[in-house]
C-alpha cells in the first residue's frame, strides 16, 4: 500500500488495485472514493506520490507480477 496526504486530500494505492482518493474534510471514514469524480486532483496526488519516492521492487507502484519481473532482471 502506498498513501499520501496533502491538506484535506488523501490518496491510497493498494498493490493490485486502482488509486483511491478521499476528501477527509467531508469523509473522515474514507467511505467515498472520489478518484473518478476528481480526476484533476487525482492526477495531482499521483504526481506527488511518484515524485516523493524512489522506485523499489519491494514497494512498487505497479502490480506484484511486474515487480517480480523487475526484481529478476
Amino acid at each position: 500500500i502506498q498513501a499520501i496526504r496533502k491538506g484535506d486530500w488523501k490518496l491510497v494505492w493498494k498493490l493490485e488495485g486502482k488509486p483511491e482518493l478521499y476528501n477527509l474534510s467531508n469523509d473522515i471514514s474514507e467511505s467515498t472514493n472520489l478518484a473518478s469524480k476528481e480526476s484533476e486532483k487525482l492526477n495531482e496526488m499521483l504526481d506527488l506520490l511518484t515524485s516523493a519516492r524512489t522506485e523499489h521492487t519491494e514497494f512498487p507502484l505497479t502490480t506484484r507480477a511486474l515487480a517480480l519481473k523487475k526484481r529478476k532482471k
